[in-house]
């Protein structure tokens, strides 16, 4: 399973490459793993990309946010070019306005895409726990959630 400090590099990249893109369709080729409203996502823009704990949260300007777990095997690609053969073992792609695409691929299927409004990802991110990389995290602020 992906650690925090590569969660936190993959939110980063991600950041790098695909924030302010329009998504102008989607594909979803796991129906376990990604939620069905996904399809919502159209002609959203991504406005932000950050990291809670180990799940990426993908921002979109409709109030829409994509929660990723990772899983085990969860990763990552970024084609600057359009892409239309599906690869080994990817489970979705957003295509964008560019013609660029970011696909999500899980070898052995344990990850998860969420699309959740700021209600419903305020009400996930409750039980997490303090975030070790603020200036305001200490170890006694930690200690005090065991």
């Amino acid at each position: 399973m992906p650690e925090l400090p590569e969660v936190h590099t993959i939110t980063e990249q991600l950041r790098r490459n695909i924030i302010g893109k329009r998504v102008v369709s989607v594909q979803r080729n796991d129906t376990r793993m990604i939620d069905s409203k996904i399809k919502n996502c159209i002609n959203s823009t991504i406005i932000n990309i950050s990291r809670r704990g180990k799940a990426i949260i993908i921002s979109l300007d409709r109030g829409q946010s994509l929660f990723i777990r990772l899983g085990l095997t969860g990763h990552f690609y970024y084609s600057s070019q359009a892409q239309t053969k599906r690869e080994p073992y990817q489970v979705a792609r957003l295509n964008f306005h560019d013609f660029s695409t970011v696909s999500f691929h899980d070898t052995r299927r344990f990850g998860s895409l969420t699309v959740l409004n700021n209600k419903e990802l305020q009400r996930k991110l409750l039980p997490f726990g303090p975030e070790p990389l603020e200036k305001s995290f200490t170890v006694k602020k930690f200690a005090g959630r065991l």
